[in-house]
């Protein structure tokens, strides 16, 4: 709503100042004013994410695939996507980062740069409601469940988002690159947390064939696939 009435107050100094004529000073001071409450937008998405994660209740025997906080989450960044026009208008003005809360979910890792392209610009703001979403959901869970579980439930959540993005091309074109890398981080960590203990057992098998000084057939690689215990 915002981003719209913003355009909108363009669309009308910019045919005051294509006619020369004076703008009157309550119009003039609109600008400003909009301009404020569409940045406020971008670093207050972060704290509806805080306030929803806050809310929600975890109990002691979790059996969810799907969690409907985040994937809520995710469709709301979707829909929001839908006005990336004139996001791109707003978010020229800020400065990278300058949406994000000072204290951040462990894991989340912040894009360094110094570039001012907006294209650029909101394609790290989207990436960075997503990372966020994730690792406050991990936040919330990991107390809840082993590490392997907890991994398997991350993808499972992200397999959501995923599906999203193919089916939304939007969302994924204004990630470009750098988003989609990102995302592909995430899904090594959660795959990391699922495998945990299979990379563990496999590494112990390799050092005990090596104290015991026998010829251990399979390769590490042949381990992790499980043909160990293939027939």
């Amino acid at each position: 709503m915002y981003f719209e009435i913003n355009h909108g107050l363009s669309l009308i100094l910019n045919a005051f100042r294509r006619l020369n004529l004076k703008i009157p000073r309550q119009i003039s001071e609109l600008e400003s004013e909009s301009l404020t409450h569409c940045q406020s937008v971008f670093s207050g998405s972060f704290k509806y994410i805080d306030q929803r994660y806050s809310d929600m209740v975890v109990g002691d025997n979790v059996n969810e695939t799907l969690n409907n906080t985040f994937m809520s989450l995710i469709s709301r960044t979707n829909k929001m996507c839908q006005f990336q026009e004139y996001q791109l208008k707003i978010i020229s003005t800020m400065k990278n980062g300058s949406w994000l809360p000072v204290s951040k979910p462990p894991g989340f890792q912040e894009v360094r740069t110094g570039s001012t392209d907006p294209t650029f610009l909101l394609s790290v703001f989207y990436g960075d409601l997503i990372e966020y979403n994730f690792f406050q959901l991990e936040r919330k869970y990991k107390p809840k469940m082993n590490e392997e579980d907890l991994g398997v439930f991350l993808l499972f959540n992200l397999d959501g988002l995923q599906n999203l993005l193919d089916n939304s091309g939007q969302l994924k074109q204004v990630l470009g690159h750098t988003g989609l890398q990102r995302l592909d981080r995430m899904k090594k960590k959660a795959m990391e947390k699922a495998t945990a203990e299979w990379t563990k057992m496999t590494t112990k098998l390799m050092q005990a064939s090596t104290r015991q000084g026998d010829t251990f057939n399979l390769t590490s690689k042949e381990l992790e696939r499980g043909e160990a215990f293939q027939v």
